[in-house]
């Protein structure tokens, strides 16, 4: 999945930078104490709390990679009240929905026999 940055979701979804702005700010070599008292702890607790059944589970030390997988799952959280919602039925018939088949031959092939059927139609000069 594509990771779309923070100022880019907060400009789409003020609400939803509001709640993850803490975690926004938070650097992806940045250790965060497992004490429940420490800002992120208390955030993972009050906002995240359906996605941690402790807050154990997000390492004091990460890799980029496991921040970012990390920032993936608690945007999913926030924005559609599960972690990995691509992996629910519901997504996937979506996505069966959306992956629909217009030709037998190949998209590029389908294309452009479209466009013969409406010739002069790429034409966009004034």
């Amino acid at each position: 999945g594509c990771l779309t940055p923070p100022h880019m979701l907060i400009a789409m979804d003020p609400e939803l930078g509001t709640k993850l702005q803490i975690w926004f700010d938070v650097p992806n070599d940045a250790v965060i104490p497992r004490t429940v008292t420490h800002p992120v702890q208390q955030w993972l607790i009050d906002e995240i709390g359906d996605v941690l059944s402790q807050t154990g589970l997000v390492p004091e030390m990460r890799t980029p990679a496991v921040h970012d997988a990390l920032t993936k799952a608690f945007i999913a959280q926030t924005f559609f009240g599960h972690p990995m919602p691509w992996k629910l039925d519901e997504f996937m018939a979506m996505r069966e929905g959306f992956n629909l088949r217009l030709s037998e031959c190949s998209h590029v092939a389908f294309i452009e026999m479209f466009a013969t059927a409406f010739p002069g139609q790429d034409d966009h000069a004034a």
